[in-house]
């Protein structure tokens, strides 16, 4: 998922510190993985779930974005 996929599941509106801290958050917790592992800083840089990821989201209910709230669930 792009950056701006991210941004949309954790209701932020802007790319600026609170997102850089969500993602480190989220890198931190399992929750997702960098999809360029050799490019960490690459433009073309995207995200996806672990499978971790995929079965905390599973567990919120379809369709339901994370939010800041749910990252300490």
């Amino acid at each position: 998922m792009s950056a701006a996929e991210l941004m949309y599941m954790l209701e932020l509106e802007t790319k600026i510190g609170a997102f850089k801290r969500m993602i480190k958050e989220l890198l931190q917790q399992a929750l997702i993985e960098y999809s360029l592992t050799d490019k960490l800083t690459s433009r073309l840089q995207k995200y996806r779930l672990t499978e971790y990821g995929k079965a905390h989201l599973a567990s919120m209910g379809a369709g339901k974005r994370w939010g800041r709230a749910a990252l300490t669930n």
